[in-house]
C-alpha cells in the first residue's frame, strides 16, 4: 500500500480508501503495478500495428489487431475521463484535449503515444482535430495542414484589420502615435504610414465628392 493525495486518479480497477483525512487515500501498489504492465502490453501492441506485423494473439488479421488495440485505448480514456475541453486564456478561446485527474493525464499520453503524435488540436478553420508540429504559441490559433496557409493567411488579414481600425479609433480619440502602437503592439513607424494611408484615402475621397458636386 502506498499513500497519495487525493487527486482522483484511479480508474475502476484501483481500490481507492480513504483515510480518517479526508484529503488523502490509500491506494494498493500492486493496481498500479498492473496499470503499468497494461500500458506496456498496449505500446509493444500498437508497434507492431505500425510496421503492420501480426502478434498471433489479438486476432488473426491487422485489422483485429487494429481494433482491439483502439478498444483497450478507449477503455483507458473513459476511464479517466478524457474529453475536449475550453481554454479561456489568451486573446483567443482554445479547445485541448485532456482528463480530469492523473489517470486521465496518463490515458491522454498513452493515446499520444500508440498514435504518435506529440499532441492533439483542433484547427482554427474547419475544426476538426489534428495532430500540430509544434505548440502554438498562447493567443495564436492553430490550423490544421488541409486549411494550412490559406486559413493563417485569412487569420492574418483579419487580425490586421483590427489592429488597423483600433488604431484609428485611438487617433480619433486622440491619443499619440507613441501611445496607439504601445497599445496595439506593433512599431510606430508602421502605425504612422497606416494613418498617413487613411488620411490620404480620405482627402481623395472628399475631393471626388466635391467633384461631383461641382
Amino acid at each position: 500500500m502506498r499513500r497519495c493525495g487525493s487527486a482522483d486518479l484511479t480508474p475502476a480497477e484501483v481500490d481507492a480508501h480513504s483515510d480518517d483525512n479526508d484529503s488523502w487515500y490509500w491506494e494498493p501498489v500492486a493496481a498500479w503495478r498492473k496499470l503499468s504492465s497494461e500500458a506496456r502490453g498496449i505500446l509493444d501492441l500498437a508497434a507492431n500495428v505500425h510496421m503492420n506485423e501480426l502478434d498471433g494473439k489479438h486476432g488473426t488479421t491487422l485489422d483485429d489487431q487494429r481494433g482491439y488495440l483502439a478498444n483497450r485505448v478507449n477503455g483507458w480514456l473513459s476511464s479517466g475521463e478524457v474529453r475536449p475541453y475550453l481554454e479561456g486564456r489568451g486573446r483567443v478561446l482554445r479547445v485541448s484535449i485532456g482528463g480530469e485527474n492523473m489517470f486521465g493525464a496518463l490515458a491522454t499520453q498513452l493515446l499520444a503515444a500508440v498514435t504518435r503524435t506529440r499532441a492533439l488540436a483542433l484547427c482554427s478553420s474547419c475544426g476538426k482535430p489534428y495532430s500540430p508540429r509544434r505548440r502554438a504559441a498562447r493567443g495564436r490559433r492553430g490550423f490544421c495542414s488541409r486549411c494550412g496557409l490559406k486559413a493563417a493567411w485569412r487569420e492574418a488579414q483579419r487580425n490586421l484589420r483590427t489592429l488597423k481600425a483600433e488604431a484609428r479609433r485611438l487617433r480619433t480619440d486622440g491619443e499619440s502615435i507613441d501611445s496607439i502602437a504601445k497599445v496595439i503592439g506593433r512599431d510606430r513607424k508602421q502605425v504612422r504610414a497606416w494613418l498617413e494611408k487613411l488620411r490620404t484615402k480620405r482627402s481623395a475621397k472628399a475631393s471626388r465628392a466635391g467633384g461631383r458636386r461641382e
